[in-house]
């Protein structure tokens, strides 16, 4: 006869499963807004920074408009009784030297030389200081006389944000421009062009050519 052992397991209960604990539960949401809060920080950085960008590259734009503006004038008045700064009964539409522009200044809109308001430019302004400076020193010190070298300082300023671009530059009496030619002449001053896409606000994108301290 054959004889067969058996061993019998009592049942035993499945094992209970663990839940979150509150701490955990608490830790976690602790940690997704950690995550969340850090994104909206991240993000709100990047569109600081694009704004930055933006306002800067207008503000170049418009100091560099008006800065050619100024350069295409002749370093004199070709009146008989030139004076420092804007002849009687002169505006900027009749400006045509240098220093009629000094002290000048346009807020809280800017506009071009025939006074039409450049679009896409609202809350900004422009000024304008004109130094006579020493040849061997262009940006030191202004002077009090005539040296034969002007100093123009063109500042585009955001009335919104309080940014500012600045840009200089310099007009001799012995430029090109002040050569007279034996014939009629067309000096290019600038090269640039206005970019417009869809109904956005135009861009003005381009350089001063040949600046010689004219």
């Amino acid at each position: 006869m054959n004889r067969f052992s058996h061993h019998f397991r009592p049942n035993l209960p499945p094992r209970a499963r663990r839940g979150f604990s509150l701490a955990e539960c608490a830790f976690s949401l602790l940690l997704t807004a950690l995550v969340i809060v850090g994104a909206l920080q991240a993000t709100a950085m990047t569109q600081r920074m694009r704004l930055q960008v933006q306002t800067r590259a207008k503000g170049f734009e418009l100091a560099q408009l008006l800065l050619t503006e100024i350069m295409q004038c002749s370093y004199v008045d070709p009146g008989s009784s030139p004076t420092f700064g804007a002849e009687s009964g002169e505006s900027r539409s009749t400006f045509n030297d240098v220093d009629d522009y000094n002290n000048y200044v346009e807020s809280p809109s800017v506009t071009d030389k025939s006074g039409n308001s450049l679009s896409g430019y609202s809350g900004w302004s422009r000024s304008v200081q004109i130094n006579w400076v020493v040849p061997a020193d262009p940006t030191g010190a202004s002077s009090s006389t005539e040296t034969g070298l002007k100093r123009i300082r063109v500042t585009a300023t955001n009335l919104i944000s309080g940014d500012s671009v600045t840009l200089y530059g310099l007009r001799s009496n012995k430029g090109v421009s002040e050569l007279k030619p034996p014939a009629a002449t067309t000096y290019v001053e600038w090269a640039g062009a206005k970019v417009t896409v869809g109904s956005g606000a135009a861009t003005y994108v381009g350089v001063n050519v040949g600046n010689n301290a004219q």
